[in-house]
């Protein structure tokens, strides 16, 4: 099973491996992730009267999905420790309340909802909308990788697991049609 193997475990063959020709150079890798504090009460108003209406049960369950268990500072230490090759690191936030005070913005560039979601479509607390326009990120790498705030790189990761010989890798079960 894919799953199961790691990626030096990993045998690729033309069924596992669909890319584009790409020329990546490490320096032009950028990382990009959503974030939301959940403690953050200009959020969580917001949330509130968006979400008012819904059935409790939904709600509760949403709420859990916002859970951040202030574990952001690890987040970065281990993309510091473990890509050290990234070039940029982009945390996209609702607001300005939603960036940590300890946070330095010199080493990570704060991308807001606002400046790459058109507007009739804000406020989201939907990823998959942020993921729609993440190519509106001023100054975002053409070769980038995603991950979620729960997304942590606990051991060395290098280019090639996701870049391998001009190609950008991805990874399919080969069960699929």
């Amino acid at each position: 099973k894919l799953i199961n193997k790691t990626f030096k475990d990993l045998e690729l063959t033309k069924n596992m491996l669909i890319g584009v020709d790409i020329d990546v150079k490490t320096s032009d890798i950028d990382y990009v992730f959503p974030y939301v504090d959940d403690s953050d009460d200009i959020w969580y108003s917001e949330y509130e009267k968006y979400y008012s209406g819904c059935y409790e049960g939904d709600k509760a369950n949403g709420m859990a999905r916002y859970k951040t268990y202030d574990l952001l500072k690890y987040k970065f230490r281990c993309i510091e420790k473990n890509m050290p090759w990234v070039r940029n690191i982009y945390m996209i936030v609702a607001s300005p309340s939603q960036v940590p005070q300890w946070l330095d913005t010199n080493k990570v560039k704060i991308v807001y909802h606002k400046d790459i979601i058109p507007e009739e479509l804000l406020p989201t607390f939907n990823s998959t909308t942020i993921e729609m326009f993440l190519h509106n990120i001023d100054g975002l790498s053409e070769y980038f990788l995603y991950g979620n705030d729960d997304l942590y790189p606990t051991g060395k990761v290098t280019p090639n697991m996701f870049f391998r010989n001009g190609k950008a890798l991805l990874f399919i079960n080969k069960r699929l049609p």
